[in-house]
């Protein structure tokens, strides 16, 4: 869905349906593993949509909301520049108000020369009754002027709304088995073992055809399965020895991560396993893979950075511990923060995070039959694992100012956990002690923090997440940001704050919750 909604045909091709008029995108991803209720629920994907068009056509806000716009608009109220009047009470919360409000958005439009797009991924991740997000979808559908894309898992009850017509669905398993071949055929190009056995030209080509008619169009299997027959090259199996590995394996996917959880990951590693897998599970955001170093390690005892030896050799050193626990349900994954190259330390200490290979690796882990929970520690708590990690790695942080970004990131998701373990105990523990000095360690970072570090007061912006499994999509939206977005559309805002227009927009993208960075096509 992401990769429509940004494709330069996607747009030719509304550019055609509009005609003259001009049209307007939004998009949502729901994402059930988010944090915030926001990221899954009807409220979120209404809000999100009523923020995307209004970011766009900020004209419309006074007269989609007339009874807001008189009630503070500063030509009627009067009020000075420096007035501080809030726009909670008069804001659209609920579903049904929500809705209204979108309907008499789509309304204005379709009175004017605009079009509008709702692309929509993930219905399958909603939580709540199906039925309601179906009813929603169907209520977006029937508005004028509306073309909507929307995807899901193959469930009963999306079929039966949406699938009942051939021509106005598309399943992915009919059109990716060139990508499947040319995945495959890429990956064993590439690898020395196979590019040694002497019958790959001949048996090879059946081996490939083989893996992608078991496929069946699933490319995650495919990725898991190709591994597994790397494994066997490694062992020096010949093309028909490698058959039968194929032959062996389930072809469905719970089925092959049971197979993979249950008999590939070794017993001796299994604890580690466990902890990295609940680590992954409950974490707030994707951590660094340095953190998963950190994971079982004795707390540092000094204020002390480490050296660049130190980093390079504990970044394979996690590497392969992950690999070696995890069999690749878990992967580490190189996504810089920055529009500029970071630095190598930066790159290496916060920039490779750790994600699951698919969300249905998630999926599968959470089902109660899996049960990773068996072979950890009895007492092992991950919310506190994730505050001790993060608060090694912060106190071993190289200095400077240029790793406040990163510090503060890190500093942020301990606070949400330390509060978590809170929660849970009744009291600190001693992430109330870990927390009074991080407040010292990141305060030479230039970061101010309240005068309780550990209970509850990340500092939050206000954002709004749009989030995609498995590659989840977001949408951050600053204050000042919507600010010059107003202004750039003609607006003249007053002086020294942002206009009602503006504050209005930014009402909409409020969600109290740190913004979610997760990992490529999940």
């Amino acid at each position: 869905m992401k990769f429509l909604c940004h494709h330069q045909k996607t747009k030719g091709h509304l550019a055609t349906w509009a005609g003259n008029d001009e049209v307007i995108i939004a998009e949502y991803f729901f994402w059930n593993a988010g944090k915030n209720d926001l990221q899954k629920s009807q409220e979120g994907l209404l809000r999100s949509l009523l923020y995307q068009i209004l970011r766009q056509c900020p004209e419309y806000i006074r007269l989609a909301f007339p009874g807001v716009w008189q009630c503070h608009n500063p030509t009627k109220t009067g009020f000075p520049g420096n007035a501080d009047i809030s726009l909670d009470s008069e804001m659209p919360y609920t579903i049904p108000e929500l809705l209204d409000s979108l309907k008499n958005v789509c309304d204005l439009h379709t009175q004017s020369e605009k079009r509008l797009c709702f692309l929509i991924d993930g219905l399958d991740e909603y939580v709540g009754d199906s039925r309601d997000v179906i009813k929603l979808v169907e209520g977006l559908r029937d508005l004028e002027h509306v073309k909507l894309c929307v995807s899901s898992r193959q469930w009963n009850e999306f079929e039966d709304a949406f699938g009942k017509n051939r021509t106005d669905k598309l399943y992915m398993q009919d059109f990716n088995h060139q990508d499947i071949n040319a995945y495959i055929n890429d990956v064993f190009k590439y690898d020395n073992n196979y590019q040694e056995i002497e019958d790959r030209e001949t048996l090879g080509k059946e081996l490939i055809l083989e893996i992608v008619t078991a496929a069946n169009g699933v490319f995650l299997w495919v990725v898991l399965v190709v591994r597994s027959l790397q494994d066997g090259l490694c062992e020096a199996d010949s093309i028909a020895r490698l058959q039968q590995r194929l032959r062996k394996l389930p072809t469905n996917l719970e089925e092959l991560f049971e197979r993979i959880l249950f008999r590939d990951v070794k017993e001796s590693y299994r604890s580690e396993a466990s902890h990295m897998f609940l680590v992954a599970l409950e974490a707030k955001e994707n951590l660094p893979l340095m953190a998963y170093w950190f994971l079982g390690e004795d707390l540092p005892k000094q204020r002390l950075p480490l050296k660049m030896q130190q980093t390079i050799k504990r970044h394979k050193d996690a590497k392969k511990r992950l690999i070696a626990s995890c069999k690749g349900l878990l992967e580490p994954s190189f996504r810089s923060t920055t529009e500029e190259q970071d630095s190598l330390p930066s790159a290496i200490l916060f920039e490779y995070t750790v994600d699951f290979l698919h969300r249905t690796v998630r999926d599968y882990l959470l089902l109660p039959t899996t049960d990773v929970r068996q072979w950890a520690e009895p007492h092992f708590n991950p919310d506190e694992a994730i505050c001790k990690a993060l608060y090694s790695q912060i106190k071993t942080a190289p200095h400077g100012k240029e790793y406040s970004s990163h510090v503060s990131t890190l500093y942020q998701t301990y606070v949400y956990h330390a509060n978590a373990v809170k929660n849970l105990h009744g009291s600190e523990m001693k992430s109330q002690s870990l927390s009074a000095e991080l407040v010292d360690i990141v305060s030479e970072y230039g970061i101010e923090v309240a005068d309780s570090p550990a209970i509850e007061h990340t500092q939050m912006h206000d954002v709004i997440t749009i989030s995609k499994p498995h590659n989840v999509e977001k949408l951050e939206v600053m204050t000042q940001e919507s600010y010059n977005a107003t202004s750039e559309r003609g607006a003249k805002p007053h002086q020294g704050r942002p206009s009602v227009m503006e504050r209005f927009v930014s009402k909409l993208s409020v969600v109290k919750t740190k913004l979610v960075e997760p990992n490529e096509d999940k």
